[in-house]
């Protein structure tokens, strides 16, 4: 899968949800110069075999801002939710 989507520019989102990946072992480039992706499905992706992944994500600029937001958001919601409970336990329990 080396260089697959490599120099896809205009790719936005992309599922690969579905591919099997189980002997896979070079991920190299895969998603380099991707310019464009922002959303990015690799939920059942079996990594165990990967020896090569250098340089997947090289120049996918704004898939890595957006991953990075998606990641500060979801440590605030659980800071929220964790506070949350703690009043709620203060409260009722």
């Amino acid at each position: 899968m080396k260089s697959m989507f490599a120099k896809c520019s205009s790719l936005g989102e992309l599922n690969l949800s579905n591919f099997n990946t189980n002997n896979v072992t070079n991920m190299g480039g895969m998603f380099n110069d991707c310019f464009s992706l922002k959303n990015l499905n690799l939920s059942n992706f079996n990594t165990s075999n990967w020896a090569d992944m250098s340089k997947m994500f090289y120049g996918c600029s704004l898939f890595i801002e957006y991953t990075l937001e998606v990641q500060k958001q979801l440590i605030y919601l659980n800071e929220s939710i964790k506070k949350q409970k703690e009043k709620f336990n203060k409260e009722f329990c």
